[in-house]
């Protein structure tokens, strides 16, 4: 036999014994059929620009993955966390930074409380109280009824002190985020925590990798957002419809992770990601979602880079829009309003975006 010839049946039997080893490899997912609704894409008031074009950056290789901002009563210096769980303080002005502390984990969202604690949610370590000034780390919740909060995501704090967080999946952890959207089953809740009684309160459950959290200026209701549903939902707080919720938008062109409330009252709300077609045409079949998350990693759906941000009125009405094709600062997770500029974080790229808003 020709060497040419043993080289191509040689191939051939790799590529069957992969193909059988794919097939009767068991999935790591338990996925249920799913038809998203037309995608309309960035069209009407999410018409495309190219407005971000616009951001600078406030640090630029200092920070990895510092994916939200929280900026202190001073109104000087601006706080976020590394992928490597340190909380860095950085001056406004100077832009000297600073490791403040360590939560052993992965900080997300974060926010201070009234009395000048950095309040952190942690994907690995849970709800995290941290003192800045003598960088002390607090848990003040992992847990809920004796089961483990795998995935605390984002947070906001209402006057008297109640933290609303979500946990973005009770199944899948930090490092599984593309399981749990390809399995597209309910695992995320939002919860509440009363630091005077240290009681923590189910709200909502049964979401789809439930993400940002923000309240409003009159703390009447508070809008959760779900990536894996695309869509934006206003949970009452007060009124005649307490403990309910509607959704405000059930159909975004792209993946919503953070939302944030303004000095203006605007939610500033990211698009981390756009949709891609390819992935809802899969999202009805099971056994195609199955078999994708039985290849290799590096197979798998990944986030497009292209930037979108927009700013929301009480309604979820859309009052800004921001976005960029070739963003200079990719896969943006948060925006936070401060002295009339808008300041971004990534979950992947390093250093803190800033912009005008006007």
């Amino acid at each position: 036999m020709k060497p040419m010839k043993k080289l191509l049946l040689l191939l051939l039997l790799i590529i069957i014994v992969l193909v059988l080893y794919i097939l009767i490899k068991p999935s790591p997912i338990d996925p249920v059929a799913w038809t998203p609704p037309t995608n309309a894409g960035f069209t009407g008031p999410f018409e495309m620009n190219e407005k971000l074009d616009r951001l600078e950056f406030l640090i630029r290789d200092e920070c990895e993955g510092c994916e939200d901002l929280a900026f202190d009563s001073t109104g000087l210096y601006v706080y976020s966390g590394n992928v490597d769980g340190d909380i860095l303080q950085i001056h406004l002005e100077s832009r000297e930074t600073k490791v403040v502390a360590n939560t052993g984990g992965r900080p997300l969202g974060m926010i201070f409380d009234a009395d000048g604690k950095l309040i952190i949610a942690d994907a690995r370590k849970g709800l995290l109280e941290v003192d800045v000034s003598i960088g002390d780390v607090k848990l003040l919740t992992d847990s809920y009824n004796g089961e483990q909060l795998k995935f605390v995501d984002d947070l906001d704090i209402d006057s008297s002190g109640i933290i609303y967080f979500s946990d973005a999946s009770s199944k899948y952890g930090y490092d599984e985020v593309i399981a749990d959207l390809m399995e597209r089953r309910p695992h995320g809740a939002l919860y509440a925590y009363n630091p005077a009684n240290q009681q923590t309160t189910l709200l909502l459950d049964d979401l789809y990798f439930a993400n940002g959290v923000a309240i409003s200026a009159k703390e009447d209701f508070l809008f959760i957002n779900e990536t894996g549903n695309y869509s934006i939902s206003k949970y009452w707080l007060k009124g005649p419809k307490k403990g309910t919720r509607e959704f405000v938008n059930d159909n975004l062109p792209g993946f919503p992770d953070n939302i944030t409330q303004g000095a203006s009252g605007t939610f500033w709300l990211t698009l981390v990601s756009p949709r891609q077609q390819s992935l809802d045409d899969i999202m009805p079949n099971t056994t195609l979602r199955n078999l994708v998350m039985k290849l290799p990693k590096s197979m798998h759906p990944a986030p497009t880079h292209y930037a979108c941000v927009v700013g929301l009125d009480d309604n979820g009405n859309v009052t800004h829009n921001f976005q960029s094709s070739h963003p200079k600062f990719v896969e943006i997770t948060s925006v936070t309003e401060h002295n009339g500029k808008l300041y971004f974080g990534s979950l992947v790229d390093t250093g803190i975006g800033v912009m005008d808003i006007y």
